[in-house]
């Protein structure tokens, strides 16, 4: 099956069949450029993820995987080039577990919802002619099932329903990090990073975390390694590499990145070696290998 290339640039966006007729950017990266620790890690590089996109990042350790999502978070600042997205695009993403608190589970998952957290605390001051916008807002937003999607999710990623209304100081790092990853599903933000989602998950809790970064409704970019989560959770791969590529349909093997078809003839690859290029890829629906049983890592 034949990719058509919406643009032609070093990150190539690719479609099966037909483009959509709608194509809205959640992310866009024009032209950036990125030096640190005595190297260059993007030269140039250009790409945009439509709204929606399920995404994974992948490319081998050290290529510039968290970098890119350091520079998006605006905790790292490019040195040419623009990353760009709409203006009231809530961005969120797991990097560290969440802090041991005297705070109930259920609580600090609900407190990661800030505009019904707001909302709930503007009702204690607000003037009767306000209460009735408010509990308006409260109504579109379904806030009223909030504490039941939030112990769906728990539920999910292992916790018991006892263990809803204990601290958060009685669980190790491994399951505050499950913590941290439940708040960033519940607060749906407009595009979720995640790196390595299923490190710290036992099976159960990772075939949990497919179904569910499957029918996210907004924008995800993940790294990973889990070739079953990639295959089984995203449409697209980014893959990051030190040369200019062509894209292809393609799939995850236990061998690594399997090429199905190519697109078009590929040009002699141009070796850029201070460049980390990226090519986005929609993967292959070819049968998926069965996932090993493994053990938590916490």
């Amino acid at each position: 099956m034949c990719c058509t290339a919406v643009r032609n640039a070093p990150f190539a966006l690719s479609y099966r069949l037909t483009p959509p007729l709608v194509f809205l950017d959640m992310l866009q990266i024009d032209n950036l450029v990125f030096n640190g620790w005595g190297r260059r890690f993007f030269d140039s590089a250009t790409v945009s993820l439509p709204v929606g996109a399920k995404v994974g990042l992948v490319g081998r350790n050290g290529v510039g995987k968290s970098t890119l999502f350091k520079l998006i978070l605006g905790e790292l600042t490019p040195d040419g080039g623009e990353i760009s997205l709409p203006k009231a695009a809530r961005i969120a993403s797991v990097d560290q577990e969440h802090p041991a608190t005297p705070v109930t589970l259920l609580d600090t998952v609900l407190a990661a919802d800030t505009q019904r957290e707001a909302l709930n605390a503007e009702l204690e001051t607000a003037a009767p002619e306000r209460m009735g916008d408010i509990y308006a807002r409260l109504i579109e937003i379904d806030a009223d099932r909030a504490p039941a999607r939030a112990a769906e999710i728990l539920s999910g990623l292992g916790f018991s329903t006892a263990d809803l209304a204990r601290p958060m100081s009685e669980f190790s790092g491994g399951w505050r990090m499950r913590v941290a990853l439940a708040a960033a599903l519940f607060a749906e933000p407009d595009l979720l990073l995640l790196d390595e989602p299923t490190n710290y998950l036992d099976l159960e809790g990772a075939l949990w975390l497919e179904a569910r970064l499957k029918r996210y409704p907004h924008t995800a970019l993940i790294i990973s390694h889990d070739r079953e989560l990639l295959n089984n959770s995203v449409g697209a791969i980014l893959h990051l590499r030190g040369w200019i590529c062509t894209p292809e349909a393609m799939t995850i093997s236990r061998s690594g990145v399997r090429k199905r078809r190519d697109c078009n003839p590929p040009p002699a690859p141009s070796r850029r070696p201070s460049a980390r290029i990226c090519s986005l890829l929609w993967i292959d629906s070819a049968p998926r290998p069965a996932r090993r049983p493994r053990r938590s890592r916490e």
